[in-house]
């Protein structure tokens, strides 16, 4: 499974984030962008792997700027933690179909749960998908 974080804003203290890398496994496989491109770049190698995408744009401009990546996003497992409330901001975020929505001034409690619950699911899903299939390679008795 493959994590993509997208942080823009310099600088900015995210304990949550080594919270997140913590829930990791072994098997797991993480990046970190800086920029839209990166982030593009990382997704497109990743076409074709289960992954979740926690984005943390720095403004609503750049919400708008990622917006032109929702293509890639697919069925990926999107997070959003939004630089303010305004409701357009919310709505814009919105058109990227995030599976949890957070703030920037909020505590990370919720969003670590949820990153968590995330992660614990797609290991399970995978499981299950190497159960079935190891059960059709089983030559019969």
């Amino acid at each position: 499974m493959d994590i993509h974080f997208y942080l823009a804003a310099e600088g900015a203290a995210r304990s949550w984030l080594e919270k997140s890398l913590d829930l990791l496994g072994e098997d797991d496989h993480s990046e970190v962008h800086r920029s839209i491109a990166g982030l593009e770049q990382g997704l497109r190698r990743s076409i074709g792997t289960d992954k979740i995408v926690v984005l943390e744009p720095a403004s609503p401009k750049n919400l708008v700027e990622l917006a032109s990546l929702k293509s890639l996003l697919g069925s990926t497992w999107v997070i959003v933690i939004l630089p303010d409330r305004d409701p357009e901001t919310v709505a814009r975020a919105l058109t990227l179909r995030p599976r949890f929505i957070s703030y920037i001034d909020q505590t990370n409690d919720d969003l670590i749960a949820v990153l968590g619950k995330m992660i614990s699911s797609k290991r399970k899903a995978y499981k299950e998908l190497k159960g079935r299939q190891a059960n059709l390679h089983t030559p019969p008795l």
